[in-house]
């Protein structure tokens, strides 16, 4: 008799958790139909604004754009950034995140439409230490976000030159080589 309230109450902090993991779930699909139409567009302002563009596979290519999607719907913009503008932005924040289960940087709601690459690379410092560990990183030399980034930019030109580097880097971001 004692225990039935204990039991009640975490059956319904389950259900609220399954809850709240399935909206979310939910909520990033319609947004990922939502935007379907767009991505032809999105893809032909990539292909000739976005030079990361070309060391991505197809299958890459899709999950970026799924992954634009949803960055493009959640997050707060700035009304004078235009459309094609938020497309780059969202492509430069979503390549970090091309193999990663994620929250779309959940810091980060609005004023973010200076960021760099780098910025976003930045901000999967403190995931790569948790995922990876600190013994990567000091591996890396303290070059985690300059390394990312020739990581980026061509993991096979990485993979010759740095292959230590290429194989951490390639445990965390996992592109296909």
């Amino acid at each position: 008799m004692f225990l039935i309230p204990f039991v009640v109450a975490f059956i319904c902090l389950l259900l609220f958790f399954i809850y709240m993991n399935y909206s979310l779930v939910y909520k990033r699909t319609r947004y990922i139909k939502k935007m379907r139409g767009e991505r032809e567009n999105w893809r032909e302002l990539l292909s000739k604004d976005f030079s990361y563009l070309s060391n991505l596979t197809a299958e890459q290519l899709s999950v970026l754009l799924d992954k634009m999607a949803i960055f493009y719907c959640e997050k707060d913009w700035r009304e004078e950034v235009s459309k094609d503008q938020r497309v780059l932005i969202c492509a430069l924040a979503c390549l970090p995140l091309i193999n990663r289960n994620t929250n779309f940087y959940p810091s980060v709601r609005s004023d973010f439409e200076d960021f760099s690459l780098s910025d976003w690379v930045k901000l999967n410092k403190l995931q790569f230490e948790k995922e990876v560990g600190k013994l990567a990183l000091k591996e890396l030399k303290g070059q985690f976000v300059e390394l990312s980034l020739l990581y980026l930019e061509s993991p096979r030109r990485m993979k010759e030159r740095d292959p230590k580097s290429f194989k951490i880097l390639n445990h965390y971001y996992r592109f296909s080589v």
